[in-house]
């Protein structure tokens, strides 16, 4: 490539950075037991929706029943 009128044949060989993937983080089934243990009522409701049907938390709050 050619920067202010310079021939820089190395700029070529330069490759673009790749963006770093991050990995969810799963819980496992003992574990979504646990923390369903310790809510109430609606809480609970609106926890157990979302996990069993894999609705993001923005998808349950507009929700109207």
């Amino acid at each position: 490539g050619k920067v202010l009128c310079t021939d820089l044949p190395w700029l070529q060989e330069i490759g673009r950075p790749r963006p770093s993937r991050r990995l969810p983080v799963v819980l496992t089934p003992d574990e979504v037991v646990r923390i369903l243990g310790f809510l109430e009522g609606e809480h609970r409701l609106f926890a157990q929706l979302l996990y069993g049907t894999g609705m993001r938390i923005s998808e349950g709050l507009q929700l109207r029943v």
